[in-house]
């Protein structure tokens, strides 16, 4: 057995049961977290070394759980996607920190089966454009703004994002400088305030770099679910663009949730 499924076996948690090997590359148990709708009847997982990542699926994809659906985290090779940083368990606590990783995956996918909803607090964007979320954010988290970008990123109306207001090329790059700051950022003269101009602003060129860097997220994400056009959807989730319009929703039978 690679020496990251042994770390893995090594640690296993109260809520895995291991079964007897059956593959010299492989780990296979029975998920049973706490507060998730397979917590008695189990939820049946195999997990296989993929380079330097573990990958984790059911042993037959599809049984309980959608056989790939993007907005429920499950990748287009059917394995789980536990986060852009997700852990290889390279070491005893690599591992652990791994298995907390996945007790939250599975307690995340019991909430979206039962809800139709993935919480966006716990989700990054599909494809590239969870990286660009990732680096916006933490743009904006250390200008001040991460509350303001959170709500740029969900839809709400922005100075981040409204089209009309030109403050960066597509590299990040500031221009119109002599237009007002996008953020309406005022300074007092005598005693009149005024809006200050965006070549007046002193973290322009960190500004214009979150702009850009929204709008290479929105774009990426376009782009990643005209790629998925075609492809079948679950129809278990409220928001999933590739459900067919009019459609509603549909939940899993109690009985293909748990191991008969």
């Amino acid at each position: 057995m690679p020496q990251r499924l042994v770390f893995l076996e090594m640690t296993t948690p109260a809520w895995f049961t291991a079964e007897p090997q059956s593959a010299p590359d492989a780990l296979s148990g029975v998920a049973r977290p706490a507060d998730t709708v397979w917590a008695q009847g189990g939820l049946a997982l195999i997990l296989r070394t993929d380079g330097d990542r573990i990958a984790v699926s059911e042993p037959v994809p599809g049984t309980r759980l959608p056989g790939r659906c993007a907005e429920r985290h499950i990748q287009r090779d059917r394995t789980f996607c536990l986060g852009l940083d997700a852990l290889g368990a390279g070491s005893i606590d690599e591992a652990r920190i791994w298995w907390a990783h996945l007790e939250q995956w599975l307690q995340l996918q019991s909430l979206a089966d039962e809800t139709g909803l993935w919480p966006d607090a716990h989700a990054l964007d599909h494809g590239h454009a969870g990286e660009w979320q990732r680096a916006a954010q933490r743009l904006a988290d250390e200008l001040g703004f991460g509350e303001e970008y959170r709500r740029a990123h969900a839809g709400l109306p922005s100075w981040i994002t409204n089209p009309t207001t030109r403050v960066a090329k597509d590299d990040g790059t500031p221009i119109n400088g002599r237009a007002p700051c996008p953020r309406g950022c005022e300074k007092t003269r005598g005693r009149r305030r005024r809006r200050i101009l965006w070549g007046e602003c002193e973290r322009r060129a960190a500004i214009a770099r979150l702009v850009a860097m929204e709008l290479h997220r929105r774009r990426a994400l376009d782009r990643y679910w005209k790629s998925e056009q075609g492809q079948p959807c679950c129809g278990t989730m409220i928001n999933c663009p590739l459900r067919p319009a009019g459609q509603p929703p549909r939940q899993w039978m109690k009985s293909d949730l748990r191991i008969q």
